[in-house]
């Protein structure tokens, strides 16, 4: 939610809050990895999808903090929940807030 509140106000694939995650928490990526096989794209891409899927689709959605809407279709491409294109809504910012300077007992603001 952190990253949605404060990229949010754009439009934006959700391709980039998944990357941004997995950027800050590789280990989502290497928990669903096997053991005995090398980490690959298509790999990365279905960790980006479960993410898209589940926290920005499944839960952001659902309570009304983002609007989705698809992407142009390229005739001959699979649409992946990756793709989805995702904005903020107001009830985001009127919900959620951050510390100020990541302190614990500071003011909070929203981003």
């Amino acid at each position: 939610l952190y990253l949605l509140t404060r990229y949010g106000a754009r439009p934006r694939p959700a391709r980039f809050y998944a990357d941004r995650y997995l950027r800050a928490v590789p280990e989502a990526e290497a928990a669903f990895a096997r053991s005995d096989a090398p980490r690959s794209d298509l790999q990365a891409g279905i960790v980006r999808d479960l993410y898209a899927h589940t926290l920005l689709l499944r839960f952001a959605w659902f309570f009304g903090l983002l609007e989705a809407r698809e992407p142009e279709r390229v005739p001959g491409t699979p649409q992946r929940a990756s793709d989805v294109i995702v904005t903020a809504t107001p009830l985001l910012r009127d919900l959620v807030g951050f510390p100020v300077g990541g302190g614990g007992d500071g003011p909070v603001a929203t981003v």
